[in-house]
Order: C-alpha cells, then structure tokens, then sequence
C-alpha cells in the first residue's frame, strides 16, 4: 500500500435535478431582541433539516431491481455550490438592505437625536433667557416702584413739611392773639396800686402795663412794642394829654410831647405827623412799651389813617382781631423787614350791657415784625427750606410780599439759623422756580385773623431728592441673582443634557450591538443548519442507497455468495452511515456551540483507516454508480486526534 490517499473517479452520468433548499425568511429588523432572534434562527435551522430530508428522499428514485441513488457526484456539487451561491448573494443582498435600512433609520434616528439635542439646546437657552428676562423684569418693577417710592416719599416730606410750617404759623399769631387778649383784658381795669382816679379813662396804669409787658417779655414772645388805644372822646382829651405830658416830662424827658397827633398828606407826598385837630373821638396810641425805640407812635392817632382806619372799625364792630396791612416801620433798620399791627378788642361778656358795651372802649395792639414771625414759625423746623410770605386780602391787587426766609437745619445737631431774603413778587417766584425742575414748589393758603395770606414753600439745592442708592443696590442684586440663577440652571440643564446624551448614545449602542447579535447569531444559524442538512444529507443518502438494494435483494428468492458479501457490504454502509448520523446528532449540542465558536475538540487514539477512510469509504460508495472508491493507506496506522472532525473534512 501507497501513502494515504482517497482517489474520487468522476465519470459523466446521469444526475438526478436537485432543487436548491428554500432559504427562510430572516427579518432583521432594528429592535428585535437577540432572544427573538435566536428563536427564528433555531425554527429555520429546523425547516432547513425537514427540507433537506425531504429533498434527499425526492432526488432517490428506486426501481424495483437496482435502485440508483444519486450520490454526491460533480452535478449535484455544482448545484449546491450554485445554490450556495444564490443563497450568499440573497444574503448579501438582505444584509445590504438591513444595513441601509438600518443606516436610513440610524440616520433618521441621529437626525432626530440632533434635532432633538438641538430643541433641548434651544430649550435651556429659552429657559436660562426666560430666568434673566424675569429677573430683568423684577429688577426692573422693583427700580420703577423703588424710584416711584422714594419720590413719592420726598414729595409727602415735602408736603409735610409746608403742612408743618402752616401749623407752625397758624400757632405762632395765636401767641400773638392770646397775648393781645391778654394785654386788653389787663389795661380795662382800673389800677389796683393808684386808686381808682388814677387815670382820667378808667383804666389801669402806666406802671401796670409796664409791669405787664415785662411778664409778656419773659414768655420768650419777641415783637416790637405793645401797645393800648383807648376810645378817647372829645371832652376826655385835655386830661388825658395832661397825665402823659406829665409822665413823659418825669420819665423820658428826652421825648418832645405834643399831644395827640394825626397823619397827614405832606407836600410832595407821603405823610407828616402834626397835632390832630378837634374831633368827637380819637384812637391814640396812649400806652406804649418799650418807649424808646417807639417815640414816634407816642398818642399817635390811628383812626386818622385810611388802611388803619378799617382796621380799627373791623376790630370794633366784630369784636374779633384784625391784622392791618404790612407797614415799614420808621425804626426799623432793615430795608425789607416789614411789620403788621395785631388790634385786639377783646371779647363780649355776657355781663356787658348791650346798650353801654355795644363797642369795646379800648383795643390792644401788638407791632409785630414779619421776620420776627418767620423765625418763630421755623424754630422747630425739621429740615432745611425757604418760606415766602404774602397777603392776598385785597382780591384786586397782585399778592403783597410780607416776608421770606431761609431756614437751614444742621443735619446732626438740629440747630436752625434763619436768613431774611429780599422782597419778590409772587409772579416772579414762580417763572424763576420754573427753569429749576429739581426744586419743589407748593403754595399754601391760610387765614390768619381777618386776612388772607399765601405761603410758598421752596426747597433748596439738594434736599428733598430721593435716595436711589439702596434702590439701585437692590435692582443690581435682583439682577445678578437672576443671572447667577440663570446661569445655574442653564449650567444645570446643561449637565442633564450631556447625561442625557451619554444615555442615549449607550442606549444606542447598546441597541446597535444587539441588533449585530441577532444578525450575527442569525447568520450563525443560518450556517449552522447548512452544516447540518450537509453533514446529514450525505450519510444518510447512503443509507438509503445501500437499504434500496438490500431491499431489492431480499426480493429474490436466492442468493449468491456475492450477493450475500454485497448485500454485507451495502448493510456496512448502512450501518457506518447511520452511525455518522449517530455521532452527528450525539453532537448536535457542540456542533451548536459552533455558532458560539465555542466547539470542542477532543483528542483520542484514532486509526485513520479503520476509524476515518473505510467509514467515509462506505459512506461514498454507491452501487451503479459509475464511482470508485479507492482507498490507500497503511494499516495500524494511529494519530491523535479527533476522529468525528477528522471524518467530517475527509468526506467533504
């Protein structure tokens, strides 16, 4: 014997048509599971097995003598190469649709994953501008009603303020009045240290009122002089010109005396003191205090006065006070310090008898300096501010200019300093207030005594203004709160969205791989039943071939001895074939771990002719075939190695 070798004889002959196995459907489609998966490859594996079966039982043709069975001859070969081959290309052709269906639906699903991202991008960045814009518009409501507020607190102060000055006003004349009150009250009773003859009218004396004056000095209350008028008639004035001549010769003999005396026109204008003429009554100013300083108004007789003439009849017939209008003083020595003239009549008892006491018989009066009046209106004034003072009793005329002044207000001691301002008018006060827009102006109207008088409160440079510092602070913290916050989020969100990403990208991937899975364990099947129909198919096709004769042989009612060593034989092949198929399907379980790629090989002592070539020998031989099967090889000859593996590449 030569070395081992299996020497396969071809000759033309007849092949039966074999029709190519039905290929199973394979739907891979992207999100089956691989369990799935395997499920059809292992249903297909079985179709492809019962086809194969079927197929080799169809392509068996029997006669009832000699059956011919096709073996695995060049034509059957070419066959199933062609139909391997038509499956390969099916295959590639369906792997090339799953992969541009796949990759059409990996594209629509990335184009909708950035689509997706992009939307969430855009969302955090709405959301993140929304936060600001919110925050913007809360800065914004707090800086308006902040701003809306600290004006609005400067304008109430500042309506406070002229409300406070008004009052202060108002209290300040009813010192005057009560003091007024007073001095009348005092001067109609008779002296109680002279005796009731004391005075020619009736009234106290030169020495009580200068008692009194000095009790009205002490209370603080500062005026020019105070004064008393007594209703003088004709047939009293020589007794009363008497008792002053002689009080004045005897205390201030400086003064040149001449009686009662009047105003009247002087040559050129204006007016002149000179002795009043013969009258029923007169108003002479008849005590008076301080006397120096005030030597001109000494029994000056008021009634002779036009603007004090109505004053007085106001006072008598109402028995209410009456303010005359602003007089320039001789004595005053301030260019626009100008003073008013308080007359007090008193009041009506109820004991007055109304015939006798119709009238009041004397009225007190007051000489007061309107800047004596400002500053004691502003001695509790709480901030710093200009008062302007007019009288607009006489509807007829422009608003008379009474006084002004600026009241400063130190900021930590609270001390008050008062400035008299020039005179200007009410018209030119407010066009020179109207090129200052930050200055705040209020007028103020109020009734002092039986007059009209208007008051202008003006603020100075820089107080009243609002405060915006703590406004703006608070505006600027709203607004980096709302960016920090903002950011926050967005920076937030931001994070979510790239933990998001990270997910889907492993959802996708771990998809992707399990789609591969099911496609790889799909094709692993798919061969794996190829493998098996193959491997079974041709034993088992020898078998069938082998019984076909034996059948036919048994028929006859007598054998040979060469029938009987055929008929051996072919039960040989019967039998090698079929335990193939034994060893084959004993190992289905490895040969199914081929898909896995985990088949064993188990290495053992194997005789290559015994073990391998006579059994593949068999398996290969056909009767009427014109095939022949040599084999070569030395006997006993014995390797290690896995003699079903071994079996399986020699018979393919």
């Amino acid at each position: 014997m030569k070395d081992t070798t299996v020497t396969v004889a071809t000759t033309s002959g007849n092949s039966a048509d074999t029709e190519p196995f039905p290929e199973p459907p394979i739907d891979l489609e992207l999100g089956h599971a691989a369990a799935a998966a395997a499920g059809e490859a292992e249903e297909d594996a079985m179709y492809y097995a019962d086809t194969s079966l079927s197929s080799s039982r169809r392509r068996r043709p029997m006669d009832t003598l000699g059956c011919k069975a096709v073996s695995c001859d060049s034509a059957e070969e070419t066959t199933r190469n062609r139909n391997h081959k038509d499956e390969e290309e099916d295959d590639e052709e369906r792997e090339t649709s799953c992969s541009s269906s796949t990759g059409s639906n990996s594209g629509g699903l990335f184009r909708n994953n950035s689509a997706t991202n992009a939307f969430a991008g855009h969302r955090k960045t709405i959301f993140a501008v929304l936060i600001f814009l919110m925050g913007a518009c809360a800065a914004g409501a707090f800086l308006y009603n902040g701003i809306v507020n600290a004006q609005q607190v400067q304008t109430a102060e500042f309506d406070q303020l002229a409300s406070e000055f008004i009052v202060q006003l108002e209290n300040a004349f009813k010192d005057y009045e009560l003091f007024g009150l007073w001095i009348k009250e005092s001067c109609r009773k008779k002296s109680r240290t002279s005796g009731e003859t004391s005075t020619p009218l009736g009234i106290c004396s030169r020495q009580d009122f200068r008692e009194l004056y000095e009790y009205i000095e002490s209370a603080g209350l500062e005026f020019q002089s105070a004064q008393y008028m007594p209703y003088v008639p004709r047939d009293k004035r020589s007794s009363v010109e008497a008792e002053a001549q002689a009080f004045y010769e005897a205390q201030y003999p400086h003064v040149n005396y001449r009686g009662i005396v009047g105003l009247f026109p002087k040559d050129g204008g204006g007016l002149t003191v000179e002795p009043q003429e013969e009258r029923d009554f007169y108003w002479p100013v008849h005590y008076i205090e301080p006397v120096l300083g005030n030597e001109a108004a000494i029994e000056l007789d008021l009634y002779s006065s036009p603007s004090q003439q109505t004053t007085i009849e106001h006072a008598v017939n109402t028995w209410l006070p009456s303010i005359t209008d602003r007089l320039q003083l001789v004595q005053e020595t301030e260019d626009y310090a100008y003073s008013i003239i308080l007359h007090h009549p008193g009041i009506r008892l109820s004991t007055h008898n109304a015939t006798l006491n119709k009238y009041p018989t004397g009225i007190s009066l007051m000489v007061i300096r309107i800047p004596a009046l400002l500053a004691r209106t502003s001695v509790d004034a709480k901030d710093s501010a200009t008062f302007y003072l007019f009288d607009e009793t006489h509807t007829d005329q422009d608003p008379v200019f009474l006084g002004a002044n600026t009241v400063y207000v130190q900021p930590h001691t609270n001390v008050v300093s008062v400035n008299p301002l020039p005179e200007l008018s009410l018209d030119q006060l407010q066009i020179d207030l109207k090129g200052q827009p930050k200055t705040r102006f209020e007028l103020r109207r109020v009734d002092i005594a039986d007059r009209k008088w208007v008051v202008a409160v003006v603020s100075l440079p820089d107080t009243f203004e609002p405060e915006f510092v703590f406004v703006i602070v608070g505006g600027v913290i709203i607004i980096v709160a709302s960016v920090i916050l903002s950011t926050c989020f967005w920076g937030r969100l931001q994070r979510a969205g790239k933990l998001h990403a990270i997910k889907q990208r492993a959802a996708q991937e771990k998809a992707r791989i399990i789609v591969e899975s099911a496609r790889q364990q799909a094709l692993m099947e798919r061969n794996l039943n190829d493998f098996i129909a193959h491997e079974v198919r041709n034993p088992l096709s020898s078998a069938m071939a082998a019984l076909s004769f034996v059948s036919a042989a048994t028929e006859q009612p007598r054998l040979t001895e060469e029938e009987k060593h055929v008929m051996c034989d072919d039960l040989h092949i019967i039998d090698s074939s079929l335990q193939l198929i034994n060893e084959l399907l004993r190992d289905m379980l490895e040969l199914h771990r081929a898909s896995d790629q985990q088949i064993t090989i188990t290495m053992a002592p194997t005789d290559i002719l015994r073990d391998v070539l006579e059994p593949v020998a068999g398996i290969l031989y056909m009767r009427g075939n014109k095939v022949q099967v040599i084999t070569e090889c030395p006997p006993n000859m014995v390797v290690q190695s896995d003699k079903l593996r071994l079996k399986q590449i020699v018979l393919k």
